[in-house]
């Protein structure tokens, strides 16, 4: 089992423990790109998809861990 696919296990089993930086790395595995941030909301863009993630100290709000395991979904269920 590789990194990515460990990583992204850790995060399906438990989104309450989700750190920043490891949702910015799933997402940049996926293709999206970083495209603003304002204040503690980052921005991420693939193609006409768009996430934002709020970087709060600690943990990320499972609720964006959610939208970003659904876009990842929608993403392998294309290819």
């Amino acid at each position: 089992m590789s990194r990515r696919d460990k990583l992204l296990a850790k995060i399906q089993n438990c989104p309450k423990s989700v750190r920043f930086d490891e949702l910015a790395k799933v997402l940049e595995w996926y293709g999206f790109e970083l495209d603003r941030v304002k204040g503690s909301h980052h921005m991420y863009l693939r193609g006409v998809r768009r996430i934002v993630v709020v970087k709060r100290a600690g943990h990320v709000d499972p609720a964006a861990v959610t939208e970003v395991l659904d876009n990842i979904a929608e993403i392998e269920a294309e290819e």
